[in-house]
């Protein structure tokens, strides 16, 4: 019986293939030789349609970052990331001096991890994944998929940990300089930081009082406070101002 024998090049393709085919179904998914479509290996629980995450407020700097992902047949086959002001106006530099240098174009960035969800199909292995902007797509990214699983294609508003500063100056007859942060995290006041120059140990006691009662209210509402001397009336109308200067900054996003 004549045997068949498959030319050289023809088994170095097929070979080629099935290397190239082990490697991608480690990843639990496969690009098509012929279409360059990408299918999975077991039935995705994601559902076809597009989903939307966006931050619930602005940062400190003015910012909140916005999501969007399409996933057909399963696959997540696009995603669009960008970080904006009020005025719909995209960052156009990063403040964290740590951040790598060949991402000091926040597009390039945004570009990076949206490839990054696209080629892993979530957002487990991000460039960059100690920043800010990448905790933040982390979890828009989780939130977006909860809802693809569900087919849930409302705009998803998500409360992302956030932390806010405000300085000013005391109104005694000698001013003081001030410093808060004031730390939210899962959208409730986590922590209240308020410092002032040469503070005293009455000083010390009414700050501690004063966070008590933001902290427990979870509000940025003035702090009403019995103060005995002009002192202590400085001192609480000094923590209100950077209570109204922290709420001025945290506004609510609206879904584009």
């Amino acid at each position: 019986m004549k045997k068949h024998v498959l030319p050289y090049w023809l088994c170095l393709i097929f070979l080629i293939s099935a290397v190239t085919l082990t490697g991608c179904q480690q990843n639990r998914y496969v690009n098509d030789p012929k279409t360059g479509a990408v299918t999975v290996e077991n039935e995705s629980k994601l559902k076809d349609g597009a989903y939307a995450a966006h931050g619930a407020f602005r940062g400190n700097d003015g910012y909140a970052p916005f999501l969007k992902i399409n996933v057909k047949n399963g696959i997540i086959t696009k995603a669009s990331f960008s970080e904006k002001d009020e005025n719909g106006k995209v960052k156009t530099g990063f403040s964290d001096s740590a951040f790598d240098k060949k991402y000091t174009d926040p597009e390039d960035y945004y570009q990076a991890l949206e490839s990054a969800l696209i080629t892993h199909q979530n957002a487990d292995e991000l460039p960059e994944e100690g920043s800010q902007t990448a905790i933040d797509f982390k979890n828009l990214t989780d939130t977006a998929l909860k809802n693809a699983e569900s087919g849930i294609t409302a705009d998803a508003a998500v409360n992302l940990d956030r932390a806010y500063t405000a300085a000013g100056t005391t109104a005694e007859s000698a001013p003081r300089r001030y410093k808060a942060v004031i730390t939210y995290k899962k959208g409730k006041i986590d922590s209240v930081d308020f410092d002032v120059d040469n503070s005293t140990l009455a000083d010390r006691s009414q700050i501690g009082e004063m966070v008590d009662r933001t902290i427990k209210a979870d509000s940025l509402s003035e702090v009403a406070f019995n103060a005995k001397t002009p002192e202590e009336a400085a001192l609480l109308a000094a923590y209100n101002e950077a209570l109204a200067a922290v709420a001025a900054k945290r506004l609510p996003v609206q879904a584009p």
